[in-house]
C-alpha cells in the first residue's frame, strides 16, 4: 500500500526549517510525520509520527511515537498502519464500537429527556387544584 507525504505548512516562522508532513492513503489524510525540536533546542531533532484516524486498540497498533530519523519514523508509521489496515476485524470492531457509543449516548439523552418530561408532567399534574 502506497502512502503519500505532503507538506502541511503548519510550522511557525521560527521553525520553517523543521519538516512537517501529512500522510495520505489515496486522497485520505491518515496521519502526520514531523520534525520535533525538544524544548531548549540543545538536543538533536527527533521525528514524531502519528496515525490520526480511528484505530481500535485491540489490533495491537501504536498510533504514535518518536524516532531519531525521518526514515525510521516513516517505517514505524508504515508498519503500524499496515497492521491496522490489513486487520479487517479491527476495522469492523472499531466501527461497531463507534456506532455503539453513538447509540448509547443517544439512548442516555433519550432517557434523560424522558425523565425530565415525566418530572415536568408530574409537577404540572400535582400542582393542579
Amino acid at each position: 500500500m502506497t502512502l503519500t507525504l505532503r507538506t502541511t505548512g503548519l510550522s511557525p516562522p521560527a521553525d520553517q526549517h523543521l519538516k512537517n508532513y501529512t500522510v495520505f492513503q489515496d486522497s485520505h489524510p491518515i496521519g502526520r510525520l514531523y520534525a520535533d525540536l525538544p524544548a531548549g533546542g540543545r538536543q538533536k531533532v527527533r521525528w514524531s509520527w502519528s496515525i490520526t484516524t480511528l484505530v481500535d486498540a485491540r489490533a495491537g497498533v501504536r498510533t504514535g511515537g518518536r524516532t531519531a530519523s525521518f526514515e525510521e519514523a516513516k517505517t514505524r508509521f508504515q508498519e503500524n498502519w499496515e497492521r491496522f489496515a490489513t486487520n479487517m476485524d479491527s476495522i469492523f470492531w472499531a466501527l461497531i464500537h463507534g456506532l455503539l457509543y453513538v447509540i448509547s449516548f443517544g439512548a442516555v439523552l433519550t432517557l434523560f429527556a424522558s425523565v425530565i418530561g415525566l418530572v415536568v408532567w408530574l409537577a404540572v399534574t400535582l400542582s393542579r387544584p
